[in-house]
C-alpha cells in the first residue's frame, strides 16, 4: 500500500519537475476511488491520474474523503474526493499537487459559504466497512499491527491463486494442509479435499481464524478441523488483513493463533475480463485463469459480480528427481520400499527378491538368490500436486433503505474438482502352497509372504473429489442517533465434500484368490509386473465412496459509538449466535468397515469493546503526543463443551507524532472440533508392549484409538510488545517491529503407538495399570475391537493404552516480526520497497505433563527461525516492475545421524507490466526467475525436501491481460 510522501521532498520534486518531467496533463480519464481514508484515496488518485501529490501524512491521516467514479479530469476528480473534509489541495508545479488541511475557519465570516457542487450526494450513513482487528466501525485498531495485501499488493505478486497469495507471508507456516503437504499434522490428514488452510506462526490450522468480509468461513475437510481457503477467487479479492495475534476476544475462541480476513471486492463500476496462462519450465504443472467482473457505483448503490475459471495441472512425481524415495543421489539415504513389484519374498526368516523378467509360472527355488529385495520407489505413479480446476462466482449488492439504513447482501459459490493421484496399495501377502504359482525358495511347502506392490493389477490410488462451497450473508448498517452505529447480519456457510476413491483391494476377495488352485481362478504374486487373469482383477478391485457435509448460521448484531464524544471515548457490544452442524459417512468395498458420523452444537455469545484516549491524540505535551487504552471481552457458551471468556488489553502510547510503542495481553481459549467429540468410529486391539519386569520382557494391553469425548478447550496466553514509525515521521519510511509470545496449554494431541509406551514417562498419565473389569468395559463399549470380541473383554491383559485425542500438550512460541516500508520519487518514475520478515526466537512442543519441552525450532517439517520476502517496486508511466526476494533460512536435520545442516533457500520473482492506452493492461509474471530447487533434506518420508518450508514447482512463468470498459 503506497504511502505520502513528506513535504521535505516538496523541493526536490520541484527541481526534478524544473527540468521538464512534469507537464500539465489534466485531460480526463477513468477514477475509481471508493470512500475511505484519505492516505489511501490520495494514493488511489496518485496512481490512476498518473501525477505526483505530496501532503503531511500525519495530519491528513484519519480524514474520511468521498468516493469518485466515472470520467474525470484528475483535478476535478480531487475537488469531488476531498469536498467537506477540510483538506485544502493546490498545484505547486503543473503537474505536482500538494495537499494540508485547510486553515481554521474564521468565527465570523464574511459572506455565508457556498455549497460545493458535486456530481452525488454524500452518504449520510457509512456504507458497510469491512475493519479487521475491532468491533468499531470504520476505524483502524490503533493497538493492533493489521498486516494489509492490498488489490495492488495482490497483482504485484504475480500469483494465480489466494492461497499462493497468502502463503508469501512469513507470518503464516506452510506445516498443515496444503496441495503438496498431506502427512504430516492432525489436520493434514484430514485434507480429502487437497485444499489449503492458513497456519499463522506455526501453531495449528485449527487456530487460525479466517473470515470472509469479517465473517466466519464454515470448517472444512474430511473431519471439519480446518479452514480451506482455496475455492475462494482471487479475481474477487479486493484486500486481505493478517492480525498475527490472538482475536478470541474479538471473534471467537478459535483465535488463538490469528486472524486472516479475506474482503471482497465491492465498490467497483464497469466491466473487467482477465486471461491468464502459466507453466512451469521443468515439465508439468500448466494453469489457466478467466475471469469477468461487472461492477456498478452509483451513489450509495454498489452492485458487482464476478466469475472466474481456474485450472492447474497436476505435478507428477516423476517429474522432479527430489521426489524419488531413493535420496542416495543427494547424499541421503534410500528409503525405497520392500513392497514392491516384482516383490520381496521372506521365507525361513530370509528375503530374497523375486526374479525380474518372468510371468510368475515355473519359478523354482534355485531361481531365487538369498539375501537379496526389490525395492520400489515410494511415490511410484503418485502426484506431488494435484489436478485442479474450479469455477466461483461471487454477487454483492449493497444500498440505501433511507438515509439512516442501508443495506447489503453478498453470495459466494464455488465448485472445485480435484483428482489425485497417489501410489497403489502395498501389502505383505501370506501365499500357501495351495497357489498354483507358488514357490518357496528355502525347498520346504510351508507358506511364504510376498511384499507387493498392487500398482501393476490395479493402477494407483485415484481420489475423484467434487467440493462445493458456498457462504451468503444478508444485513444492514444503521446510522443511529448521537453518532451511534448498528452493525447486523445473518449468515449461512457450507461445504459438501463428495469423494470416490479407485485403484483399492477388496482384501476378502484377495484371500479367496491367493488360496485358489486354479491358475485361472488364483492371484499371482510372483511375477514381474501384472500376470493375473483380468477377470481375477475385476473381483479384486473395490471403490470406496466418503462424503462429509459441514455448515454453519450465524446471526449477529453489533453497537459501535461514543460514549463520551467530547473525550473521544467509545464502546462496542453485541451478541452473535452460531449453529454448527458436520455429517460424514464412508462406504467401502474393501475391508474397512463403513462409518458415519452426525453431529452438531450451538454457539452463543457476547462481547464488549472499549477504547478509552487519555491523552487526546496530537497533544502538545513533550513525550506524550498520545495515550490510549482498550479493553475487549467475549464470552462463549459451547452446548458441548462449556463456556469460555476471552479478555484482551491494549495500551499505545506515542511520545511524538508518527511514533507509538503498543503492547496487548490476551487469554484465549478454543474448542474442540465436532469430529473429534465422536467416539462412534473408536478402535481396539490387543497390543504387545515392552515391560522389563515381566518374565519374557512383554506384557499384552488393550490399546484404545480414536476420539475422545472427554476433550476440554485449549487455553492460551499471549502478549505482544511493539514499537511503530509511520512515514510522516521518517522522510516517507514507515517500520514496525513487534514482539509476540505464546502459550498454548492443553493442546489436542494424537500419540502414535509406541512399543516402550509402559516405560517412557511421556505416555505416563495414558497408562491405566491392571484396569478393573469396569474401566475395561468402557473401552470395548466404545470401540470396535480388531479381533475376536470375546478377546476384548476376557483375554489377559496387563494394562489400557489410551492412543485417543486427549489435551496433553504444551506448545511454546515466541519471536519477532518486521514490517518496514519505504517510497521515493525517481527521475523518472516512483520506487517503493518493502520488507517483511518474522525472527523465531522459540517454538517448543511438551508432549505430555511428564515430560520436557521438546526444541522444534530450525529443525525439520517446523518452523524456520528466519523467514523474509523483501519487494521492490518501480513504476514510470504506463510501465511498471516489481521483483520479490524470498529467503528462508538454513536449519537442522535431526532425524538423520548424525544430524545434517539443511541450506537457506533464495528465490526471487519478478513481474513486468504495461498499460496501454484503452485500459488494457498486460502482465508478465517470472516465479523463483534462476530455477533455484529447493535445499536437499534426506526426509524420512521418503522425499528430498522439506515440503513444509519448500516446495519443488520451479520456474513458472505466466502471461495475462486484463482489459476494462
Amino acid at each position: 500500500m503506497k504511502t505520502l510522501n513528506t513535504p521535505a521532498r516538496a523541493a526536490w520534486i520541484a527541481a526534478v519537475c524544473a527540468t521538464g518531467l512534469c507537464q500539465a496533463d489534466n485531460s480526463r480519464r477513468r477514477f475509481d476511488i471508493p470512500t475511505g481514508d484519505a492516505v489511501q484515496s490520495f494514493n488511489l488518485w496518485a496512481a490512476q491520474s498518473g501525477q505526483p501529490l505530496l501532503g503531511s501524512f500525519e495530519k491528513i491521516h484519519g480524514r474520511i474523503t468521498h468516493e469518485v467514479h466515472g470520467e474525470l479530469t484528475p483535478e476535478d476528480a480531487l475537488r469531488l474526493m476531498t469536498a467537506d473534509t477540510g483538506i485544502l489541495c493546490k498545484y505547486t508545479q503543473p503537474r505536482v499537487m500538494w495537499c494540508t488541511l485547510a486553515p481554521p475557519t474564521p468565527a465570523i465570516a464574511l459572506e455565508p459559504p457556498k455549497p460545493v457542487q458535486r456530481k452525488e450526494a454524500v452518504p449520510e450513513v457509512l456504507p458497510e466497512v469491512t475493519v479487521t482487528g475491532t468491533h468499531f466501525h470504520g476505524q483502524s485498531p490503533p493497538m493492533t499491527e493489521i498486516i494489509t495485501l492490498d488489490r495492488q499488493d495482490i497483482e504485484r505478486t504475480g500469483l494465480a491463486t489466494l492461497a499462493e497469495v497468502i502463503r508469501t507471508l512469513p507470518q503464516n507456516f506452510d506445516g498443515g494442509p496444503t496441495e503438496d503437504t498431506r502427512q504430516i499434522g492432525r489436520e493434514t490428514r484430514t485434507n480429502a479435499g487437497m485444499g489449503t488452510a492458513l497456519n499463522l506462526r506455526g501453531m495449528g490450522p485449527g487456530e487460525t481464524l479466517v473470515l470472509l468480509n469479517g465473517r466466519r468461513l464454515v470448517p472444512g475437510g474430511s473431519e471439519g478441523a480446518f479452514i480451506d481457503i482455496s475455492s475462494i477467487p482471487l479475481t474477487a479479492v479486493d484486500h486481505v488483513d493478517v492480525l498475527p495475534e490472538s482475536g478470541s476476544a474479538l471473534y471467537g475462541a478459535d483465535a488463538i493463533g490469528g486472524v486472516v480476513n479475506i474482503v471482497l471486492r465491492r465498490e467497483y463500476s464497469g466491466f473487467e475480463a482477465e486471461g491468464r496462462a502459466g507453466t512451469a519450465t521443468e515439465g508439468g504443472l500448466a494453469e489457466y485463469r478467466a475471469s469477468q467482473t461487472l461492477g456498478f457505483t452509483k451513489g450509495r448503490t454498489h452492485a458487482l459480480l464476478a466469475l472466474e475459471y481456474f485450472e492447474q495441472g497436476a505435478l507428477p512425481t516423476a517429474d522432479r528427481a527430489q521426489s524419488h524415495s531413493d535420496l542416495r543421489l543427494f547424499g541421503g539415504n534410500n528409503f525405497d520400499s520392500l513392497q514392491s513389484n516384482p516383490g520381496t519374498l521372506i521365507a525361513g526368516g530370509r528375503m530374497w527378491a523375486i526374479p525380474r523378467g518372468q510371468d510368475g509360472t515355473g519359478l523354482k527355488p534355485a531361481d531365487f538368490t538369498p539375501g537379496t529385495a526389490n525395492l520400489e520407489d515410494l511415490y511410484r505413479g503418485a502426484d506431488l500436486t494435484a489436478l485442479q480446476r474450479h469455477w466461483s462466482l461471487v454477487g454483492s449488492l449493497q444500498g440505501p433503505l433511507n438515509d439512516d439504513v442501508t443495506l447489503f447482501a453478498d453470495t459466494f459459490f464455488s465448485r472445485r474438482h480435484p483428482e489425485q493421484r497417489s501410489p497403489g496399495v502395498r501389502a505383505d501377502l501370506p501365499v500357501s502352497k495351495l497357489n498354483p504359482f507358488y514357490v518357496n525358495p528355502t525347498g520346504g511347502s510351508e507358506p511364504v509372504v510376498v511384499s507387493y506392490d498392487f500398482i501393476d493389477d490395479l493402477g494407483p490410488l485415484t481420489a475423484d473429489t467434487v467440493v462445493d462451497t458456498s457462504n451468503s450473508a444478508i444485513g444492514a448498517n444503521v446510522a443511529l442517533p448521537s453518532k451511534w452505529h448498528l452493525s447486523t447480519f445473518g449468515g449461512y456457510a457450507r461445504e459438501k465434500l463428495s469423494q470416490r476413491q479407485s485403484g483399492q483391494v477388496n482384501f476378502p476377495a484377495l484371500i479367496t484368490a491367493l488360496m485358489e488352485t486354479d491358475p485361472a481362478k488364483a492371484f499371482n504374486p510372483f511375477a514381474d509386473g501384472s500376470h493375473t487373469n483380468p477377470a481375477v482383477l475385476d473381483t479384486l478391485r473395490a471403490d470406496s465412496s466418503f462424503l462429509s457435509d459441514s455448515a454453519l448460521t450465524s446471526l449477529n448484531a453489533t453497537v459501535d459509538g461514543p460514549l463520551l464524544p467530547d473525550r473521544n471515548i467509545k464502546v462496542a457490544f453485541g451478541t452473535e449466535y452460531r449453529h454448527q452442524s458436520f455429517d460424514s459417512e464412508l462406504h467401502s468395498g474393501a475391508i474397512i468397515a463403513d462409518s458415519h458420523l452426525d453431529t452438531g452444537r450451538d454457539i452463543k455469545a457476547a462481547f464488549a469493546e472499549l477504547m478509552m484516549p487519555v491523552i487526546q491524540n496530537g497533544s502538545e505535551r513533550a513525550g506524550l503526543h498520545a495515550l490510549d487504552f482498550s479493553l475487549a471481552l467475549r464470552f462463549e457458551d459451547y452446548s458441548d463443551v462449556g463456556s469460555t471468556t476471552a479478555p484482551k488489553l491494549g495500551v499505545r502510547w506515542s511520545p511524538t507524532a508518527g511514533v507509538s510503542l503498543r503492547s496487548t495481553w490476551t487469554r484465549s481459549f478454543r474448542a474442540p472440533n465436532l469430529a473429534d467429540l465422536f467416539e462412534g468410529n473408536n478402535g481396539s486391539q490387543l497390543i504387545p508392549l515392552a515391560n522389563p519386569t515381566a518374565p519374557a520382557g512383554v506384557i499384552q494391553a488393550l490399546g484404545w484409538f480414536g476420539k475422545n469425548s472427554g476433550l476440554k478447550p485449549e487455553q492460551a496466553r499471549s502478549w505482544t510488545l511493539a514499537a511503530e514509525i509511520g512515514p510522516g515521521w521518517l522522510d516517507g519510511w514507515s517500520a514496525a517491529l513487534t514482539y509476540f509470545n505464546v502459550r498454548i496449554e492443553n493442546m489436542f494431541t494424537e500419540h502414535t503407538f509406541a512399543m516402550n509406551a509402559l516405560t517412557d514417562p511421556q505416555f505416563a498419565s495414558l497408562i491405566v495399570r491392571n484396569p478393573s473389569p469396569a474401566q475395561r468395559a468402557a473401552v470395548c463399549s466404545h470401540s470396535f475391537f480388531a479381533g475376536f470380541s470375546g478377546d476384548c473383554l476376557n483375554a489377559p491383559i496387563g494394562a489400557i493404552v489410551d492412543f485417543r485425542l486427549n489435551n496433553a500438550s504444551l506448545m511454546l512460541s515466541h519471536g519477532l516480526d518486521l514490517t518496514l516500508r519505504h517510497e521515493i520519487d525517481v527521475a523518472p518514475g516512483h520506487l517503493e520497497l518493502g520488507v517483511n520478515g518474522t525472527y523465531l526466537l522459540r517454538y517448543a512442543e511438551q508432549d505430555s505433563p511428564g515430560s520436557a519441552p521438546l526444541e522444534l525450532l530450525n529443525t525439520q517439517n517446523n518452523p524456520l527461525r528466519l523467514r523474509l520476502r523483501s519487494s521492490v517496486s518501480w513504476q514510470q508511466a504506463r510501465f511498471a516492475a516489481t521483483t520479490f526476494l524470498n529467503y528462508a533460512g538454513a536449519y537442522r536435520d535431526t532425524a538423520s545421524q548424525p544430524s545434517r545442516t539443511v541450506g537457506a533457500w533464495t528465490t526471487w520473482d519478478l513481474q513486468l507490466r504495461y498499460d496501454f492506452p484503452a485500459a488494457t493492461r498486460l502482465f508478465l509474471n517470472v516465479q523463483n526467475i534462476f530455477d533455484r530447487d529447493p535445499p536437499f533434506l534426506n526426509n524420512h518420508l521418503g522425499l528430498g525436501y522439506d515440503a513444509e518450508n519448500a516446495d519443488l514447482t520451479g520456474r513458472v512463468v505466466s502471461l495475462g491481460v486484463v482489459k476494462k470498459w
